[in-house]
């Protein structure tokens, strides 16, 4: 499904439609566009929201209004999923980037270099996939969004496996 794909191509489609459940969202390209720094085109913004409600994951109510839908989309692809490794990356660079740009009271980056077990890292792994449900369970109770945040939890090999010695 192109739309799909132009969903995950572009990291800003996402955001997007998370800005719709703001609080004071403005249903503007202008606007929308002027949020993000730098700025998106207004072009960018139209095909978006396009892209966005053809997909149902934004919907009309009854007052003619933008809002979320709970819609969900599996990526189990290998295209969707490379372009969701896409997204991951461009993330990535924007957290990077937001260590010059975003001041430190309106971001938390944090690392942690740990020796462990393959046993523990899959422990760790469990823990950040349940963290991420429960900042999804708070995130829902939250009727005031003022802003779109992204949270990154990494974990991966820094090195390889130490082979026992005899």
């Amino acid at each position: 499904n192109s739309s799909e794909m132009n969903y995950y191509a572009r990291w800003f489609n996402i955001v997007i439609r998370e800005m719709v459940g703001l609080k004071n969202f403005k249903e503007e390209e202008n606007w929308i566009a002027n949020q993000f720094n730098p700025p998106l085109t207004e072009s960018e913004v139209r095909e978006s929201l396009i892209n966005l409600e053809k997909l149902g994951l934004i919907v009309r109510n009854s007052k003619g209004r933008l809002e979320l839908n709970n819609l969900s989309l599996n990526t189990n692809n290998e295209v969707y999923s490379s372009l969701v490794a896409l997204y991951h990356k461009k993330m990535l660079e924007l957290a990077s980037n937001s260590i010059d740009k975003v001041p430190r009271e309106e971001r938390e980056l944090s690392a942690l270099c740990l020796p462990v077990s393959e046993v523990t890292a899959k422990k760790i792994k469990k823990k950040i996939q349940e963290f991420r449900e429960e900042l999804l369970m708070i995130v829902a109770e939250d009727k005031n969004a003022e802003r779109v945040y992204q949270v990154n939890m990494q974990l991966f090999p820094l090195t390889k496996k130490v082979k026992e010695t005899a």
